[in-house]
């Protein structure tokens, strides 16, 4: 599996990509394969490994797309930008849940703070995939060598069936997807507690909240204390921080806390 580097190590990481990205483009080399080119290359044997999961390869994003019932799980592909011809082929990985039910009652919500509009309203969680352990980390595959190629696209399929697709699999128990969503820190988000809210009610939303102030204790008080204040003058006209977002939903939701 690809190292999972700390926040301090992936800056580090970065500078010195830029460094290096830097240098080699001062010199031209028309004979070497493009950053591109090599990637293509490491998606079109990453999507054949995946296409017996069910997941279909879209050039757009680049992506991977399993839709079922109500929800879609995509796995997105991110170039770094200081790939180099030759030297650095570069990706992030990312995944994606959304669902229908959750565009639809976003697209109709009458409330202007909950009402979205555009591709992403059903858009309930999104990460990179190394954010989605609660020991979070960032994690890169490079596909630049051709000879490593083919080994750096088996490890990326297999941390992908290893940590995404259990994490696509909690959907299945609305109750232990809230759970999971609510406790991690990179995770919870007012998106959660309306997918809960849009799908099976008032209920499932009170303990989508019960779950993250048990987790986040912390948090209690500055959370009523925004839900006082946006009671009293009204929500953010933009989403900011997760926790000003959770208040904001209560309030615009009209969500009984009980």
């Amino acid at each position: 599996m690809a190292k999972s580097l700390s926040f301090v190590e992936a800056v580090v990481a970065t500078a010195k990509q830029k460094q290096v990205a830097a240098k080699s483009r001062s010199v031209t080399r028309n004979d070497l394969e493009k950053p591109k080119e090599a990637i293509f290359d490491a998606l079109v044997l990453i999507a054949g490994e995946l296409a017996s999961d069910g997941y279909a390869f879209k050039q757009s994003g680049p992506r991977l797309r399993r839709m079922k019932g109500d929800l879609t799980f995509e796995v997105f592909f991110q170039s770094d930008r200081n790939n180099v011809a030759g030297v650095r082929a570069a990706v992030w990985i990312h995944a994606s849940v959304s669902s229908q039910i959750l565009a639809k009652w976003r697209r109709t919500h009458v409330s202007e703070w909950i009402h979205q509009q555009g591709p992403h309203a059903g858009r309930i969680v999104g990460a990179q995939i190394g954010n989605l352990n609660y020991l979070s980390g960032w994690m890169e595959w490079d596909f630049a060598d051709q000879h490593t190629r083919r080994g750096s696209c088996e490890d990326a399929v297999n941390t992908i069936r290893e940590i995404v697709f259990p994490f696509f699999e909690s959907f299945n128990n609305p109750e232990s997807c809230l759970r999971n969503l609510m406790q991690h820190r990179l995770l919870w988000s007012a998106s959660a507690i309306e997918y809960a809210l849009s799908n099976f009610g008032q209920e499932a939303a009170r303990q989508g909240l019960r779950l993250f102030l048990q987790s986040n204790p912390a948090l209690h008080e500055p959370f009523h204390a925004l839900l006082s204040e946006f009671t009293a003058t009204g929500v953010p006209k933009c989403r900011s921080s997760p926790l000003n977002d959770l208040a904001a939903l209560v309030v615009s939701a009209g969500l009984d806390l009980g």
